[in-house]
């Protein structure tokens, strides 16, 4: 018998509603323009919802594939480094699928 967590590495990921997407003002103050934070933040966007889950230890994006295939759905997480600074950022899908925000890693 196959333990769960061989069968979780073997869940394929599955594309997925976001609802409303939307951005803190953390997020928005990393950048120069307000143009330039849409710009970043619908390229974290589409890595997230492609299933690029970014820079996360294995037992989260686990979770993800976990999040995606059960019933009722998993709330959704990525993480990745921005700029020269590396800071941390956030992607987080609700688990009902309404919405999806982008934050810093201390709006959390």
């Amino acid at each position: 018998m196959e333990d769960r967590a061989s069968a979780d590495e073997q869940l394929p990921f599955v594309s997925f509603d976001m609802g409303k997407a939307g951005m803190t003002t953390g997020f928005s103050n990393l950048f120069d323009s307000p143009g330039e934070a849409a710009v970043a933040g619908v390229e974290l966007l589409q890595m997230h919802s492609s299933g690029d889950f970014g820079a996360l230890e294995d037992c989260d994006r686990q979770a993800n594939l976990v999040a995606l295939h059960s019933s009722p759905p998993g709330r959704l997480l990525s993480r990745y480094l921005i700029g020269e600074k590396k800071t941390p950022v956030y992607v987080i899908t609700e688990h009902d699928r309404s919405s999806t925000l982008v934050l810093l890693s201390s709006e959390y």
